[in-house]
């Protein structure tokens, strides 16, 4: 994702971008990380691990069709090596 990030958001905005991305990141494992601690203490250590391997592997399928979609757009760095449709 940060490569995303890189690549479609100019210089200037680059640590802003990783700075909102970052506190995302952490808002979302601050509501998830205690739901999940409570389901695999409660559920059992082996299923708790299993769905959070089967969540992982949810999550890495789904990123890698978004990626190989070219829903990421890298028209930035188009633009530097002169290859943008103008």
């Amino acid at each position: 994702m940060n490569t995303a990030i890189m690549n479609s958001v100019s210089d200037e905005y680059t640590g802003r971008s990783f700075t909102i991305w970052a506190s995302l990141s952490l808002l979302i494992q601050s509501f998830v990380s205690p739901i999940l601690g409570k389901g695999v203490n409660e559920l059992g250590d082996t299923i708790g691990f299993n769905i959070i391997l089967i969540v992982s592997l949810i999550m890495i399928i789904f990123l890698f069709f978004i990626n190989r979609s070219k829903n990421i757009s890298y028209d930035y760095i188009k633009v530097q090596r002169g290859e943008a449709n103008e």
